[in-house]
């Protein structure tokens, strides 16, 4: 019984700060595609430097969608942030695409932009739940 509780300190402690580290990582990325975009002048490496960002994000986004639906099939994170987790995943895989199509295509980047606004939303969603649903360690 030690052991699953320490596991599930474990997992808890760990989503959460996966969790906040993909806000964080989000909220980066659009100062660099802003500062990128209308500073191009000034710094023409921040787009190559927002799409570094990008793959290394969908990185920990694996590792945070790891985490929930390990967390929820044992019973330690809710199902509902292994489902936010996994729409997470998808929308990170699709947001890669338009990336990369984006720079040949208008109309990839008319959706790459919403599809990241949503993203940080449903990011901060999900660590908002982490910290405020889980468990304290230790508790």
């Amino acid at each position: 019984m030690q052991a699953d509780a320490a596991t599930g300190a474990v997992v808890n402690g760990a989503f959460k700060v996966v969790s906040m580290l993909t806000v964080v990582l989000f909220l980066l990325q659009s100062v660099l595609a802003a500062q990128g975009f209308w500073r191009a002048a000034v710094y023409p490496d921040l787009i190559e430097v927002h799409g570094i960002v990008g793959n290394a994000a969908f990185l920990v986004v694996i590792v945070q969608t790891g985490l929930a639906l390990y967390g929820a099939t044992r019973n330690i994170v809710p199902p509902r942030l292994a489902l936010i987790n996994i729409a997470i995943l998808g929308l990170v895989v699709a947001q890669i695409g338009l990336g990369y199509v984006g720079r040949e295509n208008a109309i990839a980047v008319s959706w790459h932009v919403p599809n990241g606004v949503l993203l940080f939303g449903l990011a901060v969603l999900n660590a908002t739940l982490a910290v405020t649903r889980l468990p304290a360690e230790g508790a």
